[in-house]
């Protein structure tokens, strides 16, 4: 091809990206997004080189319980960060807005930690049979900086600085990289995850740091930071009881599938549930700028924002959620010929991920222009779903039997967000017309 076609291509290439702020701010974020996890999984990696296998596997073990007390107690802060702030009208305002989620969300860190280090010197080895304790403990600040850090994150979306944002998690990937492997190498399990709380708080002080440089040019009145807190807490007290709704059926339906079907099919279910994060894992880190563009801006073409984001949410999911179900024996077969046979789990949970994921996007209606209690009462019937589907069908299917009850799961969640969205959009139409957007009745 000719050079002056070649740079005609890229020409063209570079203002459409710029001039729209969909697809500019999506690229950063997903780089933001893959930096983060990419260095998450080599700081693993390191540790599992260096530590011996029950060693690391106690590092595994209190890295995704911390994980899991952190999704119950964020509340949801985090894309509330970004609704909110993406919205505010003027820095005062937003300011006023993330020092809300802040405080909120040290709060909750502060209940979290405690309950982490009583459970760490009380009953954590008890339960799990193994010296944990001391892992766990080193472990508490690792809650309060992801917690902290995920809040100052969706406020950067919300300000629209995912450049920032991505240098930042590059940044923080690398010492994360660093840290954890000189903490396994020095103190082995209680190092690593040491490494891991070190790391997460540096990088929450950075990005909080970022977030109040960029709105430094004002502060709100007393009255307003009241406001916005009042406002937050509207917001995160359902978040959080659909959470409290959610993390305990998991437990219960992962404990019927080892109950019913042994460790081995929790091995099995283990393995495929990492592919179905990788058909997540497009949205996932989309996400957050699908939400700040879908907040911000004018309300007259909201629902023609929303289809794009849907449409988009839709493409990055449903192509890998199709390439890893054809493709599930070949891929299953690369942990062993023991794990073939679980080719239909995995084209089964794919399709779960492609309607997680479109659930995901149609639920940042609810987030920018809705009740958060809409969310609980959705995430609420998810998981009785669930928990239903599970118990009739695990006893006989085992893990293919849990991967069909999370499918009708989230089929019947689909139906209800679709009759949700239809129902919202006509009421919103009625109520809101001439008004910017659907976020002023949250507002409100």
């Amino acid at each position: 091809m000719p050079t002056h076609r070649i740079r005609r291509l890229w020409e063209s290439a570079r203002l459409l990206l710029a001039g729209s702020p969909l697809l500019s701010s999506t690229g950063w974020s997903a780089a933001g997004s893959i930096l983060a996890k990419g260095s998450a999984m080599l700081a693993m990696l390191f540790a599992a080189r260096l530590l011996p296998v029950d060693e690391f596997g106690r590092l595994a073990l209190v890295h995704a319980t911390l994980n899991q007390v952190v999704l119950l107690a964020s509340a949801g802060l985090g894309a509330g960060a970004t609704a909110f702030v993406a919205k505010a009208g003027d820095p005062a305002a937003r300011r006023a807005a993330f020092v809300a989620c802040l405080r909120i969300g040290a709060g909750l860190a502060v209940i979290a930690s405690v309950g982490v280090l009583a459970f760490a010197f009380i009953g954590a080895d008890t339960m799990y049979r193994t010296d944990v304790g001391s892992t766990f403990a080193w472990g508490v600040p690792l809650v309060a900086g992801v917690l902290l850090g995920g809040i100052a994150a969706g406020a950067l979306a919300g300000l629209g600085e995912f450049r920032a944002a991505a240098l930042v998690a590059g940044a923080g990937g690398a010492l994360l990289i660093v840290v954890v492997a000189g903490g396994a190498h020095a103190a082995g399990a209680d190092g690593a995850i040491a490494g891991f709380a070190l790391a997460g708080l540096a990088l929450a002080a950075v990005q909080i740091a970022l977030v109040l440089r960029r709105t430094r040019a004002s502060s709100a009145s007393p009255d307003s930071a009241r406001f916005e807190v009042a406002r937050v807490l509207r917001f995160a007290v359902p978040s959080l009881a659909s959470s409290m709704a959610v993390v305990p059926v998991l437990f219960l339906v992962n404990a019927l599938l080892i109950r019913h079907a042994g460790v081995s099919e929790m091995g099995l279910l283990a393995v495929v549930l990492q592919w179905q994060a990788i058909v997540l894992l497009p949205q996932t880190a989309l996400n957050p700028a699908l939400l700040s563009y879908l907040a911000r801006g004018p309300g007259a073409d909201y629902w023609a924002r929303f289809r794009s984001t849907l449409g988009l949410a839709a493409v990055v999911s449903g192509v890998p959620a199709l390439l890893i179900a054809l493709a599930s024996p070949l891929i299953l077969s690369l942990y062993g010929t023991e794990y073939v046979r679980g080719w239909p789990v995995l084209a089964v949970l794919a399709a779960s991920g492609f309607l997680a994921a479109v659930v995901s996007t149609i639920g940042n209606v609810i987030v920018t222009g809705a009740s958060m209690w809409w969310a609980a009462g959705l995430n609420s019937l998810w998981a009785t779903c669930l928990l239903l589907f599970a118990w009739r069908w695990i006893p006989e299917g085992g893990a293919l039997g849990l991967a069909n009850a999370q499918f009708a799961a989230y089929g019947a969640h689909t139906i209800a967000c679709i009759t949700f969205l239809v129902w919202h959009r006509r009421r919103t139409e009625a109520s809101l017309q001439g008004s910017s957007s659907p976020m002023e009745e949250l507002q409100r």
